[in-house]
């Protein structure tokens, strides 16, 4: 008799859960217009991940290219790993410790690898593809160029620019990061004096592609002289609007490089809060059903009228003694208030040295 009352109780449990389930709405998917993007010189990611967690909650980026992370084989993902966002990530192999690259993608946006410019051949460099509304796709890189970069390596960061170009195709090509080039005029599209051979180099490998490069505000800040070495490459000038430079992260000299990417995509579907069916009271929702009259409660009315009536006395106990997932909170519990305005006063004190320079402005930005 028990195993039968059993059976019973779990049948009910399942038919419960199933009707519960059945009207569940999807996820929402929301078009957007833009995808902010943003490359940062890091100079050591690691002592700095609380910084950039602090940056992503102000400035919730979708594409976050960062150069020298200075990662390595003895510092797994799970030392980089960013709230709300995948990663991609390629670390200088030969021994040193400077150089690496990671390529954060927001989570809310469809993306998958690119395997043909994942080998390791240049150092260093993460890519990636986004796909746009309608199946359209971007070509995402970001690129770290040592200073030091040996001539091997420069022409194979040629050799990676070219094939970025062959692969993207008839799609849109996005490339960020920090190539160490500031003899090169990028609103002119010429060469100043003293340019090295690479500069050369890269100025013609960017006409051969086609590319056009956005940042026109100088990026580094080292001993009270400034450069600009932090770049944004795409296929088209009105791809990229509202370039802004920012402070720089932690004790980085390079400010933050930001912008919006003119692109039409459409979010992934933005998840309901979900019910945990494992921890329900499905004994009292069972007593509480087989208090109500049903047999008034149905009289005359048709066959979708009484499940109706059940349905939405079902939902009212479901409601009750089903809880819901509570949804996961991204931002990190020191990041209130206070902290978010001191971010703003770094950040007000850097525009204040970037535009009138001086040793005091300086001074009061560190």
């Amino acid at each position: 008799m028990g195993s039968t009352s059993g059976n019973s109780t779990a049948n009910n449990i399942r038919k419960i859960r199933g009707a519960a389930k059945k009207g569940r709405a999807k996820g929402r998917r929301r078009t957007k217009r833009f995808l902010k993007c943003m490359t940062i010189n890091a100079q050591s990611l690691g002592n700095k991940m609380g910084d950039l967690q602090l940056l992503v909650e102000d400035k919730k980026p979708h594409i976050i290219s960062v150069t020298e992370t200075w990662g390595s084989e003895k510092c797994g993902d799970s030392f980089y790993t960013l709230a709300g966002y995948n990663m991609y990530r390629n670390d200088r192999y030969n021994g040193e410790e400077a150089g690496g690259t990671i390529l954060y993608i927001n989570k809310s946006i469809e993306h998958r690898t690119c395997r043909p410019l994942g080998n390791k051949d240049f150092e260093s460099s993460a890519w990636c593809w986004i796909i746009e509304k309608g199946g359209k796709k971007i070509l995402v890189g970001s690129i770290y160029r040592s200073p030091n970069s040996s001539h091997v390596n420069n022409n194979l960061l040629m050799e990676k620019l070219k094939l970025a170009h062959d692969i993207a195709g008839d799609n849109r090509l996005l490339i960020l990061g920090d190539f160490n080039v500031p003899k090169i005029d990028w609103t002119n599209m010429n060469l100043l004096q003293g340019a090295s051979r690479v500069e050369r180099q890269i100025l013609e490998a960017t006409n051969d592609c086609f590319l056009y490069q956005h940042v026109r505000e100088n990026t580094r800040y080292r001993n009270m002289q400034s450069s600009l070495l932090d770049l944004i490459f795409t296929r088209e000038e009105g791809d990229v609007k509202n370039i802004e430079v920012l402070c720089p992260l932690g004790k980085s000299d390079h400010g933050i490089v930001t912008g919006d990417f003119v692109s039409e995509w459409k979010t992934r579907a933005e998840p309901k809060p979900r019910r945990m069916y494992h921890k329900g009271n499905y004994e009292k929702i069972i007593e509480e059903l087989n208090q109500i009259d049903w047999k008034a409660a149905f009289e005359g009315k048709s066959e979708q009228e009484t499940w109706d009536i059940f349905k939405k006395e079902l939902e009212v106990l479901v409601d009750k003694y089903v809880p819901l997932a509570s949804p996961r909170d991204y931002n990190e519990p020191w990041m209130n208030k206070p902290i978010m305005k001191l971010w703003k006063k770094k950040y007000n004190a850097w525009k204040r040295y970037t535009d009138r320079k001086g040793h005091y402005r300086y001074e009061e930005y560190k």
